[in-house]
């Protein structure tokens, strides 16, 4: 006889008669429980890690924070944000917020349609792609130039909707008209201020807090803000309402005299590169991150208050042109946290999402409804 092999199975008979059924019940239930519980947490936090590498950093729309600015001969890299240990309870969609994107179709025509691009179920490639539908919001009669065209803008919250009505017989020439406000989920406009000029690249700029419209008058006034509830119109000095712009944009741009230069509202923080418009026509700086690095020069034309498009997107630290691995930019819309979405050259229907990083987080398809559409500047939150 094995006296140890004895001893071990002397012992495992007492512990099975000292070991009820319900014991061995409550202990599989408990252990059936905890394994569910780690699998549970593994999968979730798996599939948060996925979406998180795939969409990056969070698009936080309604927040109008940025990261600090990069000082005047700075570094050209850009630093990612620092990943962050995903939650196993946080649901997997919250890492990806595309915000909402506007388009106008029929800038040249009698009417002017506006649309919401919906964006629908994402895969789970890297960078995710994405379906969109596109629904009509609203359809603005425009008179006899394209004034309403060139001044349509959504607010921050996406609430409402304002544009300047041209004078039908055109006798304004294409610069004023009356301001009107309507909300985007329906009912009628209001006009709310006449004289209000609709030419500009920016005609017309909501605050930060969607509760006031900035905007510029063809009278003794010059220019004010207007309250988007009461439709009380307010003038202002230049240099507030400059201030008041500023500070709703955030960085403002000018290009002269060779020079790309962007500040903060206040004046701060200038920071200035050589550019001139490739063509050597005028041109206006169309966007400027939150942070102040990068700056959207438009393209040039003839008239500068008809931008058509992104010339060029510049890094303000290094003076060069930014290249984007999809392709060449030429629309972008600047986000709060840093990122940016962006339209490609000889791709109408795809719209790119970029983390702050410019690495793509997300390819959005665009219906052909929108193929002669023109996207707004702003996402919407």
């Amino acid at each position: 006889m094995n006296a140890p092999m004895d001893n071990l199975r002397f012992g495992l008979a007492e512990l099975a008669e000292d070991v009820k059924p319900v014991d061995l019940r409550d202990r599989t239930l408990k252990t059936s429980r905890r394994l569910g519980a780690q699998r549970a947490a593994l999968t979730s936090a798996l599939a948060v890690t996925l979406l998180a590498g795939a969409a990056g950093v969070a698009l936080a729309v309604v927040d109008r924070g940025g990261s600090a600015p990069v000082a005047p001969g700075a570094s050209a890299s850009v630093t990612a944000s620092p990943s962050l240990a995903p939650s196993p309870s946080a649901p997997p969609a919250a890492a990806f917020e595309p915000g909402t994107v506007y388009f106008v179709n029929g800038a040249r025509s009698a009417k002017v349609d506006v649309y919401r691009l919906d964006i629908g179920d994402c895969d789970l490639s890297l960078p995710l792609k994405c379906g969109s539908t596109a629904t009509e919001v609203r359809t603005i009669v425009q008179g006899g130039d394209s004034c309403s065209s060139n001044s349509v803008v959504v607010s921050p919250d996406g609430r409402h909707l304002a544009w300047v009505n041209g004078d039908e017989n055109g006798t304004g020439g294409g610069l004023v008209g009356n301001l009107i406000i309507a909300d985007l989920a329906g009912g009628n406009p209001r006009q709310v201020e006449p004289n209000v000029i609709c030419g500009g690249g920016r005609a017309l700029v909501w605050s930060a807090d969607s509760a006031s419209i900035h905007v510029r008058k063809m009278d003794d006034t010059a220019q004010g803000t207007v309250d988007a509830a009461s439709g009380r119109y307010t003038a202002q000095p230049r240099e507030q309402w400059e201030e008041a712009v500023a500070t709703a944009l955030g960085f403002r741009g000018t290009i002269g005299g060779g020079k790309l230069t962007v500040a903060k509202a206040d004046g701060s923080d200038s920071r200035s590169i050589s550019y001139t418009d490739p063509n050597g026509m005028d041109a206006i700086v169309v966007g400027v991150s939150a942070d102040g690095r990068y700056a959207a020069a438009g393209v040039g034309s003839g008239d500068p208050s008809r931008q058509l498009g992104v010339a060029a997107v510049l890094d303000m630290a290094t003076g060069k042109r930014v290249k984007f691995s999809v392709g060449t930019v030429d629309w972008v819309a600047f986000r709060p946290d840093g990122s940016m979405v962006v339209t490609v050259a000889g791709k109408p229907n795809s719209l790119y999402y970029l983390d702050a990083t410019l690495k793509v987080t997300a390819e959005v398809t665009v219906p052909d409804t929108l193929a002669d559409a023109q996207p707004l500047w702003h996402v919407a939150g």
